[in-house]
């Protein structure tokens, strides 16, 4: 997303001079260090407040002692707060999931409960599943659905009643499928049963919220197109593409999404909250610079981009871009520039509230992580070389981001997933134009389906271009070393940063580039160590 970076902005300049960033550092730090303080929520809600009031007291006292200089002192009383803040709001958080990786649906057998159904039904072919929440225990469970039951006809938001016996998932990884496992964990996932056909029951809401009613939505769409285009790889990509709907996706085109390094395209993200927002902003060019119909279009704008975190459930790489892009239009709006580096902290800062355990989540650390180098790495890569022709700027442009972002991330990436893929440039470079094509003709597809007009010449169009992506991974998963798997220690990364660093130290391009490599490397450092 490069609608707000300058090119003329000392960006070192703005972190350091950033009135957000020592109160999200502070907030962050409190998050991650309270799962070892031991402190309880309730004495940390009393400390939380005692400090709180304090500073508010000192502040008031300000005014009448104007002979001292209380202001370092308030200062670090609000750091101290903020600190506390992020410590006791996670500190709720484990307290109420018992700080443990140990289900409570486990310890008994037909245990009756009632099942709110959280995501959409995964149908298979020996049976469906979905993850479901349990209220009344406040833990998530992953749900087989009996194949001989309509799963179709359960939606999100749905209540199932049943007698659960739960087993621990770790069941699941003694045939050697750990990754999974470890992807139920993180999502707080930490028992599975069954649900046969009969014996249960399912009880649909009289309202439900908008975010369920546009996931149903999705969902449907995505079925019935499925269904109308069975043997078309299409239906799956452009779904996975657009709303990170990977369910029908099948396990060879993952496979080569995954090995070719450009599997980042199928999380919603700043890329396709960018493409979404150029498209809205020539779509209402003609309402008008006046200051109403600014504001309209503003309006629209900001509704569109929440509809398409909600249809992405919410994740951190989306949520990010899209209150980013949020404070840009508003900003614009009323003629303010917008400043990339606090609207990235302001972001961080506004997810970790809703949601404390985001800091701990592979797509909020890898999201953040990737635009910190676009902003500070990525600069330095493309002033290497300046052109008038366009077209080689654009494709410079994604061949500088794409380095930037994997200098930026690529010991994380391989902490979390244990490989690297070598051909990750060739990838970007070829796939994100054709990405970029999909994404808009797929717009312009649903945009006649609702007219009725012209839009199987399109689908075709799609089939092809969808076809020519999947031919292209393929190719580039074919390729000699195009994964290599590494699971690498903490004393082997903190090696192979250092060899980095003192390779691009010795080797670098130009004192530019070096200062802007080495804060990645180390950067990559920090992170791996303390998660």
């Amino acid at each position: 997303m490069d609608l707000v970076c300058g090119k003329d902005i000392d960006n070192i300049r703005q972190v350091r001079n950033s009135p957000l960033l020592p109160y999200v550092v502070s907030y962050l730090t409190g998050i991650l260090i309270s799962p070892h303080l031991n402190i309880t929520p309730t004495y940390s809600a009393i400390i939380v407040y005692s400090v709180t009031l304090s500073t508010i007291l000192i502040s008031l006292a300000v005014i009448r002692l104007k002979d001292f200089r209380w202001d370092i002192l308030i200062k670090y009383l609000l750091l101290l707060s903020i600190f506390l803040a992020g410590n006791f709001n996670n500190s709720t958080r484990l307290s109420t999931t018992k700080n443990k990786q140990i289900s409570l649906l486990v310890k008994e057998k037909n245990m009756p409960l009632k099942l709110i159904v959280k995501n959409s039904v995964k149908i298979n072919r020996n049976s469906s599943s979905a993850f479901c929440f349990s209220i009344d225990y406040n833990e998530k469970i992953l749900l087989y659905i009996d194949k001989r039951y309509p799963a179709y006809d359960i939606l999100i938001g749905d209540t199932i009643i049943i007698n659960y016996t739960g087993t621990s998932v770790d069941r699941l990884g003694q045939n050697g499928n750990t990754g999974w496992v470890d992807y139920l964990k993180s999502r707080g996932i930490l028992s599975f049963g069954y649900a046969k056909s009969g014996e249960f029951k399912v009880i649909k809401p009289r309202h439900k919220s908008i975010p369920d009613y546009l996931m149903n939505k999705k969902s449907s769409i995505i079925q019935n197109l499925s269904k109308n285009y069975p043997e078309e790889n299409w239906v799956a990509l452009i779904a996975a593409l657009a709303t990170g709907d990977k369910t029908n996706l099948n396990k060879e085109i993952r496979n080569a999404f995954s090995a070719s390094g450009s599997m980042h395209l199928m999380a919603v993200s700043g890329f396709h909250a960018t493409l979404l927002y150029i498209f809205l902003s020539y779509l209402l060019a003609f309402m008008g610079n006046y200051r109403a119909m600014k504001i309209l279009r503003g309006i629209l704008t900001i509704v569109t981009l929440w509809i398409l975190v909600i249809v992405a459930e919410f994740t951190p790489s989306a949520t990010r871009s899209v209150i980013m892009l949020s404070f840009y239009i508003i900003s614009n709006v009323f003629s303010k520039r917008g400043v990339s580096i606090n609207t990235l902290f302001a972001s961080a800062l506004i997810i970790t509230i809703a949601n404390p355990k985001a800091v701990y989540d592979a797509g909020f650390i890898l999201s953040y992580t990737a635009f910190a180098s676009i902003i500070f790495i990525s600069p330095a890569f493309r002033n290497l070389i300046k052109t008038e022709n366009k077209i080689i700027n654009w494709l410079w442009g994604i061949v500088s981001i794409s380095i930037a972002c994997q200098i930026g991330t690529s010991l994380i990436s391989i902490n979390f997933f244990g490989y690297f893929p070598p051909y990750f440039l060739l990838s970007n470079v070829l796939l994100i134009p054709l990405i970029t094509l999909i994404l808009y003709i797929a717009i312009l597809t649903g945009a006649f389906a609702v007219f009725g007009i012209g839009y199987e010449y399109l689908i075709r169009i799609l089939n092809f271009l969808s076809e020519s992506a999947i031919w292209i991974v393929s190719r580039i998963e074919s390729l000699p070393l195009s994964v290599i798997k590494l699971n690498p220690s903490p004393g082997v990364e903190i090696s192979i940063a250092v060899i980095i660093i003192t390779l691009f130290i010795e080797y670098g391009l130009n004192k530019r580039v070096k200062k802007y490599i080495v804060f990645g490397c180390l950067v990559n450092i920090a992170l791996c160590l303390l998660l």
